[in-house]
């Protein structure tokens, strides 16, 4: 079990211009075929908070959930420990998943070999984001053996 978090700010005025689709936020990345997002998303409506889980070849899930309140920054933070991982926007949980089981058993599939995972932001789309207040904890060192 890999136990860390990671929260960084997302300046919301790249809402103004994006695509309806377009999204910027956290990702947990295991590889091209496996991996979560977390992030702000514009919508035709306006704009949400969007969850979306891959899984080798499938979207597993994609949820949409309103935004906070906020004063055009929305702060999001990822929490992994006891089997489980935490997402919550202005410090407000929006989605709990469990451990993702598919760490260790994709590659035998898809002919790959797990070889840890990643934390980081991303972007959807052609447009620019400013992200800010990146803050990461690790609080435990992947074994070598």
């Amino acid at each position: 079990e890999r136990d860390f978090s990671a929260e960084v700010v997302v300046d919301t005025a790249f809402l103004a211009n994006a695509a309806v689709g377009n999204s910027a936020g956290l990702t947990c990345y295991y590889d091209e075929h496996s991996y979560l997002k977390f992030g702000v998303q514009k919508t035709g409506t306006g704009a949400c908070l969007l969850f979306e889980e891959y899984v080798g070849y499938e979207k597993r899930a994609s949820e949409q959930y309103p935004l906070p309140v906020h004063d055009g920054h929305i702060c999001l933070k990822v929490t992994a420990g006891r089997g489980e991982r935490i997402f919550a926007a202005q410090s407000v949980t929006t989605k709990v998943i469990p451990e993702p089981a598919y760490l260790t058993s994709e590659g035998l599939k898809l002919g790959k070999r797990f070889t840890g995972a990643m934390v980081g932001v991303y972007v959807h789309g052609r447009m620019s984001v400013r992200f800010t207040q990146w803050n990461t904890r690790w609080d435990e060192a992947e074994s070598k053996e």
